[in-house]
């Protein structure tokens, strides 16, 4: 156990420790929460900046007209936002699809018990170099880099059409 499932049975919040890499459902858990944390940073900037770019006078008429915080969150600052909310979901689940180094650190080639914590591109070196089926993993990669650039066009469509409204 950690430090803080420690305290948290020294002080009775827990009854028994809880084994993270070994639940059936906790190994995803786990990922989406270190995934998240490690991009965190870049995109509180990507919103910063997102947030910089909106022109402060549109909430000055905002508030001439009588809207509150919330009127002025749905109807300015989240619409402006779209391109950078849209960003930065698109990439998180690219980033989510690419996750390698992450789940065969903490567990193992198979995704820890019941591949409770495969993730594509690990999936994609385990037919490939575990089991030495080289052309079935090559045609899941070619499939996967197919899914990204999907994904990537519904991104700029959804940018695109945002922007189209806003001009």
């Amino acid at each position: 156990t950690g430090p803080i499932q420690a305290v948290l049975l020294k002080y009775e919040f827990l009854k028994e420790p809880i084994v993270w890499k070994f639940g059936a459902w906790l190994p995803m858990a786990v990922l989406a929460i270190f995934n998240s944390w490690k991009f965190f940073g870049i995109n509180m900037l990507i919103f910063l900046g997102g947030l910089r770019a909106i022109n402060r006078e549109i909430y000055e008429a905002a508030d001439i007209d009588g809207a509150g915080w919330w009127g002025k969150f749905a109807s300015i600052t989240l619409p402006l936002l779209n391109p950078q909310i849209v960003f930065v979901l698109t990439m998180s689940i690219i980033h989510g699809l690419q996750m390698f180094t992450e789940v065969f650190m903490l567990f193992d080639i198979y995704g820890g018990p019941y591949g409770a914590g495969l993730t594509p591109v690990l999936y994609i070196y385990q037919m490939g170099f575990a089991r030495w089926n080289t052309g079935y993993a090559a045609t899941i990669g070619l499939f996967l880099a197919l899914i990204i650039f999907v994904l990537t066009q519904i991104q700029f469509r959804i940018v695109e059409r945002s922007e189209g409204v806003d001009s």
